[in-house]
């Protein structure tokens, strides 16, 4: 294009610029890009008519490869930002709608920043228990066992693990005994410190009482035949 804009400028009197112009050189066999920023400007003579064209360039390959690197990284950064945030979409996802209940509660007043749905009918103190301290939320707990063991987990960073133990949690102003398998394990930041405990709980309720009164039914079948 540049034998147009020659003309261009000297028919105007207007200087010309284009930036970062791509140039293809042979270079002992090997085609090589480079890229220089250049300059169009009428050629004046004492009477101040135009009699030519001055160009100036300068090579800015080193800049340009730079910007484009940056460029790349950046683009490379913003889809590995995304996937992240897809995957934390579908890890909170699964969170809420998982079969186990899940909690984290942070810090040892045990202030509870996420609950998933089940977590939340467990408790059945409805919907807006995050912000919330445990204790705030289940009052009842505070004579169990329950914030001991999870401040020996935010303490200690050791996991505890319980099958079918028993919880009682007040529903409609009654406490009902129910019985869960459990794990409290700790909460890592980034920088491996513990910020908190995670709660994973699943009932078995059912499951148990089902084999009290097995048991209980083998117990007297046994008694009326040793009878």
């Amino acid at each position: 294009p540049y034998p147009g804009i020659i003309n261009q400028v000297m028919t105007t009197g207007i200087p010309y610029h284009d930036n970062e112009v791509q140039s293809t050189k042979n270079n002992n066999g090997q085609l090589k890009d480079r890229y220089f920023n250049f300059v169009f400007q009428p050629y004046l003579e004492a009477d101040e008519t135009i009699s030519g064209v001055s160009i100036i360039g300068y090579e800015v390959t080193s800049q340009v490869l730079v910007k484009k690197a940056l460029e790349k990284q950046h683009e490379v950064e913003q889809k590995a930002m995304k996937k992240i945030e897809e995957s934390n979409k579908r890890y909170y996802t699964m969170l809420m709608d998982s079969p186990f209940a899940f909690s984290i509660m942070l810090g040892k007043k045990m202030v509870i920043t996420l609950a998933n749905n089940l977590m939340k009918e467990f408790w059945g103190k409805g919907n807006n228990v995050e912000g919330k301290t445990l204790l705030e939320v289940l009052p009842e707990l505070t004579k169990q066992q329950f914030p001991s063991i999870i401040i020996g987990v935010f303490t200690t960073g050791i996991p505890y693990y319980a099958n079918e133990i028993l919880a009682s949690l007040e529903h409609n102003g009654q406490l009902e005994d129910r019985y869960f398998n459990l794990v409290f394990q700790p909460h890592y930041e980034a920088d491996g410190t513990i910020s908190g405990v995670i709660t994973i709980a699943y009932e078995v309720t059912e499951l148990v009482y089902g084999r009290k009164v097995a048991e209980e039914s083998e117990h007297r079948y046994r008694t009326l035949v040793e009878e």
